[in-house]
């Protein structure tokens, strides 16, 4: 399924994994950030609200880090997807034209051009 992929397909897959990785380990940092902000209350009252500002700024940060790790998962897999399936297109529409032209006569033309519209598209779902 790779086989067209190249050296910045490769980067883009990366970026696209790790954004993913980070990504779901954002969940568990957010409760770990509820705890901390659960245990202000516990403290005495005088400095509770700068304390609970501070702790509020982590949730922002944390919300800001979870979007740009979510564009840069999304970003990732769509491009490389989007890049590989332009190349498959390619290869296939030069396979094609490579057929002998009885080959042709042999086969649906309507149906040649809705298989090849389904495969890339496939082929593109499957990557991206």
């Amino acid at each position: 399924m790779f086989r067209f992929a190249d050296k910045y397909d490769k980067i883009m897959m990366f970026v696209g994994t790790f954004g993913g990785l980070a990504l779901g380990a954002s969940t568990p940092v957010f409760i770990l950030f509820w705890g901390d902000f659960t245990n202000v209350f516990a403290d005495s009252m005088d400095p509770i609200v700068h304390s609970a500002l501070m702790e509020l700024l982590k949730f922002i940060y944390l919300g800001l880090g979870t979007w740009v790790l979510g564009w840069a998962m999304i970003a990732g897999w769509l491009i490389t997807g989007e890049r590989q399936a332009k190349v498959c297109r390619q290869t296939y529409f030069a396979t094609l034209l490579r057929q002998e032209i009885g080959w042709f006569d042999c086969i649906n033309q309507a149906e040649l051009s809705s298989n090849f519209n389904s495969d890339t598209l496939t082929y593109q779902g499957a990557i991206g």
